[in-house]
């Protein structure tokens, strides 16, 4: 089993991460080609993103309080593996509507694996070290976003569409592998009761009853959803509205992601020089707000053609990178007793955040940018309210 102070460790924990990112950027290239193999209109194509994250948050409400109850490496093996074979069975689906079901069972077991690796952080550090591991993961985990959307747009240029989901299953059951013999046990005591309803409803009312929990899991949800504003409606603004090809569109899409590693980067380095994670936090909304002004103006005008979607979204990816490791440190720090269930409610309101803004974001698809860039201002003026009103005052 690998040392929870190594970097194997580290880089582990970032690939359980990043299983989410791959099953959701790598599809994205590939959307208006489903449609068309389908016969589908666009909105319920995109559902086989909102689906997923819907299962993805859905899924961590049950795999958090289960980590507590049953230990973190059982319940990350089990959720890996359905990850894992939902995948290979979306490339064979006969129609859209069985996909879309897939999918739902596909984040479902994809959810685990950002809940057992904020759990076992949890489990093994605190304070700034917690920040700075946090901030480590969200590097590692950028790599996914990094290069999904790229392979998948040539994979749908050169090949198909299906061959995305053969992708997906074979990094899952790679994951699932490396996970059975490196990732080790880190609860130290079960709680026997965690699974039980009284239990539960305990945990989540102290959870969601400390402004400071409930207030920074609100800045990350609410600033992960204006990222998934763009995520989402980004292949029909770039490829149907400014003619990009789906593989000119992953590598645009892979290049802005490089801002979570950048900024994520400069967050650890920060930490370790001594600088507050608050103060960090506060800096990454200050450029959050920025960035998505910009996004809004580009995209409302199309000032500046491709480059007025990409730029804005890359400082957005470095500010999120600021805000959302330490959002999370900050939330989690006042519950490491029920670190599963915590993280569990952090994960599903961010994801249920983000699948309501893609869904919200294309419903409103006018053949313009504008519904994107107000969906990205929306959330990222959310998330400086929730800091304000909630967050500072606990």
């Amino acid at each position: 089993m690998l040392h929870p102070h190594g970097r194997l460790f580290r880089v582990l924990l970032g690939a359980q991460s990043m299983v989410s990112s791959i099953a959701v950027d790598m599809s994205l290239p590939a959307l208006p080609a489903i449609a068309v193999a389908f016969s589908s209109p666009a909105d319920l194509v995109q559902l086989t993103i909102s689906v997923y994250l819907i299962g993805y948050a859905t899924g961590q409400l049950f795999s958090g309080p289960f980590s507590d109850r049953l230990g973190r490496r059982p319940v990350l093996l089990a959720g890996i593996a359905v990850y894992t074979a939902s995948a290979f069975c979306c490339a064979f689906a006969p129609s859209v509507e069985i996909a879309i079901a897939l999918r739902l069972l596909q984040g479902l077991g994809g959810s685990v694996g950002v809940v057992v690796t904020r759990a076992a952080v949890r489990d093994h550090f605190s304070g700034s070290n917690l920040a700075q591991i946090l901030s480590s993961i969200t590097a590692i985990q950028a790599i996914g976003p990094l290069i999904a959307p790229v392979i998948g747009g040539i994979l749908t240029s050169e090949v198909s569409w299906v061959w995305i989901f053969i992708v997906q299953g074979c990094f899952g059951g790679a994951i699932l592998l490396a996970s059975w013999r490196g990732f080790g046990e880190s609860l130290g005591a079960p709680d026997l009761h965690a699974i039980g309803p009284r239990r539960l409803l305990v945990n989540y009312a102290t959870f969601f009853s400390d402004p400071r929990c409930f207030g920074y899991a609100l800045v990350g949800a609410f600033a992960f959803a204006g990222l998934f504003a763009v995520l989402s409606a980004s292949p029909f603004v770039l490829i149907e509205l400014y003619g990009l090809s789906s593989q000119t569109y992953g590598f645009f899409f892979g290049a802005s992601v490089s801002g979570y590693m950048l900024g994520s980067f400069w967050n650890r380095r920060w930490l370790r020089q001594g600088l507050a994670g608050e103060r960090l936090l506060r800096r990454g909304l200050a450029v959050m707000m920025a960035a998505a002004a910009a996004m809004l103006y580009c995209a409302a005008m199309r000032a500046g053609g491709t480059a007025g979607i990409m730029l804005p979204y890359f400082v957005y990816a470095i500010a999120m990178s600021l805000v959302l490791p330490n959002a999370i440190a900050k939330a989690m720090e006042p519950v490491p007793h029920m670190a599963g269930t915590g993280a569990s409610l952090m994960g599903a309101t961010q994801m249920a955040s983000g699948a309501t803004a893609g869904y919200l974001v294309n419903y409103f698809f006018n053949g313009t940018g504008t519904p994107m860039g107000v969906g990205m201002a929306a959330a990222a003026s959310a998330a400086l309210a929730c800091y304000l009103l909630i967050a500072r005052r606990g």
